[in-house]
């Protein structure tokens, strides 16, 4: 949709598509790069969920750095909000990658 002149944001979550492209369809692999450059260098401002992801979006797509504005998730403990406790029968990714569950 042409939006010439009024402000726009994009989010980005991440970019498996372009990292892992096996683990997408091919036609949503195909739209995904040939679109997420056009809609980065045209969205006023980038929001994503993580410092990784930032890296990620000025290093494959050579957005400005300062164009991409980092806001963690609500369950994120770098949000500042108070955690809820999991209940015993979760594991956390963190505990799963860090090997102790």
């Amino acid at each position: 949709m042409p939006l010439r002149g009024i402000p726009t944001v994009l989010t980005v979550h991440d970019l498996i598509y372009r990292l892992f492209p096996t683990y997408h369809k091919r036609l949503n692999y195909w739209y995904l790069n040939a679109a997420m450059p056009v809609f980065t260098r045209k969205a006023s401002a980038v929001v994503t969920i993580s410092e990784c992801s930032k890296r990620d979006l000025v290093r494959l797509y050579g957005v400005s750095d300062d164009k991409v504005n980092v806001i963690y998730e609500a369950a994120s403990p770098i949000s500042g909000r108070p955690r809820r406790r999991r209940l015993p029968r979760y594991v956390s990714a963190t505990d799963y990658l860090s090997g102790t569950c």
